[in-house]
């Protein structure tokens, strides 16, 4: 395990961080601009294929069983081969690939959102390198970004009290990623592909609608939008190139928002 040493190089012209949105299915038009990202949790499924954790994770991976086409490892897989590949995950037993696919996109490095484990987080870590993987914790530097949080409530509970030291854990896995490239890889321009959360004020595009309400809290009662804002403002020597179908992200001099519907028209 590792925390401060770095597997990418810093200072690229381009880097990318793939999210689980719906704007996720335009990565094709977007991926021939970076030869290294992030992929955020697990790929591998979608509503229309949800196997049990037990049998999809921990009885084998058996994914030939379902196969993979018109999940969203189907679109990772094609438009992501051959370029350097790092897995950031939460600590949660449903962020893995299976042990084929982390082989077909040729990933080592596993990226933690935590920078101090729990227990959870150290059977998850014995669980990757059991695949042969190398694991990271996250680097101290950025605990930073979770005073954003304190005093915030969700669902009426604290997410960061007033009173506490702070937490090690960012409430949102896939800004936390968007973070670490931003604040540890600097590069010139950061490519953003399935950053949906924030759908105006008509309905959240979310396609995994048991998960839908718990995002829409989160969206809500931790301003995640806002911390979005402050994530560009934090990184101004950074330009963020965003597809994304979302209509109402922060307008900052160094966001590019490239609407989904553009994609179509051929960008």
């Amino acid at each position: 395990m590792t925390q401060d040493r770095t597997y990418f190089p810093k200072g690229l012209d381009n880097f990318g961080v793939i999210l689980k949105g719906a704007s996720v299915r335009h990565l094709p038009k977007v991926a021939g601009f970076f030869d290294h990202c992030f992929i955020v949790n697990n790929m591998d499924k979608n509503t229309k294929i949800f196997k049990s954790l037990l049998f999809d994770r921990f009885i084998g991976g058996l994914s030939f069983l379902y196969g993979s086409k018109n999940t969203e490892y189907s679109l990772i897989k094609e438009n992501l081969s051959g370029k350097s590949i790092a897995h950031f995950v939460n600590r949660l037993r449903t962020a893995p690939l299976t042990k084929k696919h982390y082989k077909e996109l040729g990933i080592k490095n596993i990226q933690f959102s935590m920078s101090t484990p729990d227990d959870q987080l150290k059977r998850m870590e014995k669980f990757y390198n059991r695949f042969g993987l190398e694991t990271h914790y996250l680097p101290t530097r950025l605990l930073c970004y979770n005073e954003y949080f304190r005093g915030m409530k969700i669902r009426d509970r604290y997410y960061l009290d007033p009173e506490d030291p702070g937490p090690t854990k960012h409430p949102n896995t896939g800004l936390l990623a968007i973070i670490y490239a931003a604040e540890i890889l600097k590069p010139r321009t950061l490519w953003l592909v399935g950053l949906d959360l924030f759908f105006g004020d008509g309905p959240y595009l979310f396609k995994r609608p048991w998960a839908a309400d718990s995002y829409k809290d989160r969206v809500d009662d931790l301003d995640l939008l806002g911390h979005f804002s402050y994530i560009l403002q934090s990184n101004r020597d950074v330009q963020f190139n965003v597809v994304t179908q979302s209509t109402n992200l922060p307008t900052e001099p160094n966001i590019n928002v490239i609407n989904a519907e553009m994609c179509d028209d051929g960008y």
